[in-house]
């Protein structure tokens, strides 16, 4: 069985198992402006962010302080205002990297805060729009499609064998756009749709372990509002995990393919395609 959805990290030119159900695709011109307008977007970024030397220092320093504080506060009990004589270096050190830290955060926040209030950023924000809603326009992505998150999984080769492309996450969770037509259930993105005939979906599988993922698309925190249920948690490299996720599975050109989702879109799936909800064997 082949996940529809992988990013070869030793191929940028590997577009993966969906290149064969392909419908439209974006033209020569539209990935030009798709491109430049996410140029643009990088120049803000770098605009709105501190030089790297600084955001190493402002970590350093950060970290300094937080290691500095955590072991005064173990030693608040038994030592009290002496903690803070007993080495008086240690106090200076902690203290004057917590206040470079701050200054470096506001800095940040102020450059960001400068970018964000310039003519150029709303330009440049209102051009990218655009180019979005031409580019679902040429695709004929329909106004009523859904967002949805699907589960791709980046993977290097090595010695002729997929493996997992790092050990902080499985997979990268991508927002993509869902709808219907005709009797094909049709996954979306600025740059392609792909097509899946209704009939060839044999059923949605419940996938009963607990899986980690890289990002968040939705506008409510992953922790509140209608996720809440799900007990979504986050480590401290801001890796999600969920339990359950689910397993869309199909077949195509002689083989099995899966479209992997988390919990959270089990009910929108089941809407477009009807297909009836199983245990994962």
């Amino acid at each position: 069985m082949k996940n529809l959805f992988t990013i070869n990290m030793d191929d940028d030119n590997d577009s993966g198992a969906y290149e064969k159900f392909l419908l439209r695709r974006a033209d020569a011109e539209l990935i030009k402006k798709q491109d430049e307008s996410i140029g643009l977007m990088k120049e803000h970024e770098q605009k709105a962010s501190l030089p790297k030397w600084l955001i190493l220092i402002r970590g350093l320093c950060m970290m300094f302080f937080f290691i500095v504080l955590i072991a005064y506060i173990k030693s608040w009990n038994e030592n009290g205002l002496k903690t803070f004589t007993a080495v008086p270096w240690l106090t200076v050190s902690g203290a004057i990297c917590g206040f470079i830290a701050l200054v470096l955060w506001l800095i940040e926040k102020q450059k960001a805060s400068h970018v964000m209030e310039s003519q150029d950023f709303h330009q440049n924000m209102e051009s990218i729009v655009n180019i979005h809603k031409e580019s679902l326009d040429f695709l004929q992505v329909p106004e009523n499609a859904l967002n949805v998150d699907v589960f791709s999984r980046p993977y290097k080769i090595k010695n002729g064998k997929e493996k997992r492309a790092t050990d902080l996450f499985e997979y990268i969770n991508f927002d993509m756009l869902v709808f219907r037509e005709g009797e094909m259930l049709c996954l979306a993105d600025d740059r392609s749709v792909i097509g899946i005939p209704l009939s060839d979906i044999t059923g949605i599988y419940k996938i009963n372990k607990r899986v980690n993922f890289s990002g968040w698309n939705k506008e409510d925190d992953y922790n509140t509002g209608a996720y809440k249920p799900y007990k979504i948690t986050q480590n401290n490299y801001g890796i999600l995990y969920i339990k359950p996720y689910y397993s869309l599975r199909f077949t195509g050109y002689g083989e099995v393919y899966e479209i992997l989702f988390p919990a959270y879109e089990l009910d929108t799936f089941v809407r477009l395609t009807d297909a009836s909800v199983k245990e994962d064997a």
